[in-house]
């Protein structure tokens, strides 16, 4: 049999998937900004993630990725963590950490919602595509200057490209691309 919940737990609890979804919203809003930095996207993560958080006036965000170490004011590291890791195309780019900087009730993972888990991996997943995305736009903006704009420069960048973000991906483009002019002569 199901348990019937008071009402007001239930509105504390849609309140806490609002508060999620607005953060997500948000950070979705920096990560898609056209020509927005690396650094500009994490500090404003940083300011983006804490009022997501069931506790946002003592949570605290650190961002480690190759570029730097971004993090609020009040971040040290406390027993009370939540981190994910910034993946993307089976790439590591570094790690996303929640904390607070005071003890609150057990929830789920310490003090941690069970959707506060969901949430910082859909952040840091998100973080690593965009990540993921700038390095090959500089990839393909460095091929596009130094190769002069023909059709067999064209798959020399492509190539190019993925031999230097995904060279699995490249493997088998290659077998794919083999096949298929072997079975069209």
């Amino acid at each position: 049999m199901t348990e019937i919940k008071p009402l007001n737990q239930l509105i504390g609890e849609l309140q806490e998937r609002a508060k999620e979804l607005n953060c997500l919203y948000k950070i979705q809003e920096i990560l898609n900004e056209p020509n927005i930095s690396i650094e500009q996207a994490c500090y404003g993560l940083l300011k983006s993630m804490p009022p997501g958080w069931q506790y946002p006036d003592i949570c605290e965000v650190e961002i480690k990725i190759a570029q730097g170490t971004f993090k609020t004011f009040g971040f040290e590291d406390s027993k009370w963590t939540l981190s994910a890791d910034i993946k993307a195309q089976e790439r590591e780019f570094g790690q996303v950490k929640v904390m607070y900087n005071e003890i609150r009730p057990k929830a789920y993972q310490g003090p941690f919602l069970k959707e506060e888990l969901k949430l910082i991996n859909s952040i840091a997943e998100s973080l690593g595509l965009f990540l993921l995305h700038l390095e090959l736009k500089k990839v393909f903006e460095k091929n596009a200057k130094n190769q002069v704009q023909d059709k067999s420069s064209d798959w020399k960048i492509i190539l190019d490209m993925l031999s230097h973000t995904d060279p699995k991906l490249l493997i088998r483009l290659s077998r794919k691309m083999i096949n298929t002019l072997c079975w069209s002569n």
